[in-house]
């Protein structure tokens, strides 16, 4: 199962970028994340762990692409479901446009709720690019108000 989705920000792709890669704002955005902990140790890059909340439990997640500011993907593993976001940031008209892509595999028992998964999925996941566009153009304004030294970005791997 898959949900694609397209949104234009008002930012620039690195802005974009580093928010929607440090996954600890995904509750801010998405719509059935309740909570993130980053659980490795160093700047966020590929290999990156997380472990979140989410609407269909506790997901184990990596980021496995990272390619600043342009590509970056993750998986996630949770009982009876294998999932994964994978996001491109293009320069478009002084912003960037944002195409998103989650994709779901259920396993087991999970495969028979697919039907209803794919419903609930649908009607939750129809917010999310209005949701993504507000809050990275507000977190970015909250940012550039508050100066240079909170627009540093230590915890991302550049490069």
């Amino acid at each position: 199962m898959e949900h694609n989705f397209r949104t234009t920000v008002a930012r620039s792709p690195e802005e974009v970028f580093d928010f929607l890669v440090d996954l600890r704002n995904a509750p801010q955005w998405e719509p059935n994340c309740q909570e993130v902990e980053k659980t490795s140790e160093g700047p966020i890059g590929k290999g990156t762990t997380i472990r979140a909340k989410k609407g269909m439990g506790r997901l184990e997640s990596e980021v496995v692409e990272f390619e600043r500011p342009a590509h970056f993907a993750t998986r996630e593993k949770g009982r009876g479901i294998t999932c994964g976001w994978d996001f491109r940031c293009d320069a478009k008209n002084g912003g960037t446009e944002v195409w998103g892509k989650l994709w779901m595999e259920p396993r087991g028992p999970m495969r028979g709720l697919m039907l209803l998964m794919r419903l609930m999925m649908k009607r939750t996941l129809s917010e999310l690019p209005d949701n993504l566009r507000r809050v990275t153009e507000a977190t970015a304004e909250q940012r550039d108000f508050a100066g240079p030294r909170a627009r540093r970005s230590a915890d991302h791997t550049f490069g």
